[in-house]
């Protein structure tokens, strides 16, 4: 999906390559339609369809946006998809959560695909990671937090046991950020300020973004 977030310069001016190739992939995915047959040829509209996604959100949320983002949600539930499924219903997976959770955020709404029907894997997303981790097991984590927090920040009728749900995801918080391999841990450099904070050396850059995320998530409150 990175090559999705390249840029290229189109007569003087800077333009996503969703602009250019989102006819192309819709005609792609009327074609899959048209031919599918089987479970194989589900999959494969499901990843034609969140491409798709991925091509809308760069260049604007549009009301296609939102129909794909429908259309890719039923196919998941239909099929039963879930964080356990298999090669690339798997990876549909989860290109579909970071839809959900930047279409929640943006409409600060709750998520479309509860956090609950997500089927996690506690045992391998909470369990040990290995010295040098697996950014997969890591980041799929993090959203699994990012969700439920969201969840319970913009829930229309907050449920009573929200207390309870608030100190399940300060604690699974805390326990990812324990559970870090070492290069995912930062080197404190230069002289504490005046309330006794220092600042880190992250040798990969998006490691101390992830943590940045993970503290916010185990310091919310209401």
């Amino acid at each position: 999906m990175s090559g999705l977030t390249i840029f290229v310069q189109v007569g003087g001016h800077w333009s996503a390559p969703a602009a250019r190739y989102y006819g192309e992939s819709l005609r792609l995915l009327i074609q899959n339609l048209e031919c599918s047959q089987g479970s194989k040829a589900s999959g494969d509209v499901l990843t034609a369809n969140l491409l798709l996604s991925s091509f809308e959100m760069l260049e604007a949320h549009t009301h296609e946006h939102q129909r794909h983002l429908d259309g890719a949600l039923t196919l998941i539930r239909v099929h039963g998809i879930n964080s356990q499924g298999q090669k690339m219903d798997r990876v549909n997976f989860w290109i579909y959560v970071r839809h959900d959770i930047t279409i929640a955020i943006e409409n600060e709404s709750p998520l479309r695909l509860h956090p609950e029907k997500w089927e996690m894997d506690l045992d391998r997303h909470i369990g040990h990671l290995e010295e040098d981790g697996d950014i997969d097991v890591l980041s799929n984590r993090l959203l699994w937090l990012v969700a439920r927090a969201i969840n319970l920040i913009y829930a229309a009728d907050p449920p009573s046991s929200s207390g309870g749900l608030l100190q399940n995801i300060h604690g699974d918080a805390a326990d990812w950020l324990e559970r870090l391999p070492v290069s995912y841990q930062g080197v404190k450099y230069g002289q504490a300020d005046d309330l006794g904070f220092s600042r880190k050396y992250f040798a990969n850059p998006s490691a101390g973004e992830c943590i940045c995320i993970g503290i916010g998530a185990g310091q919310l409150d209401f």
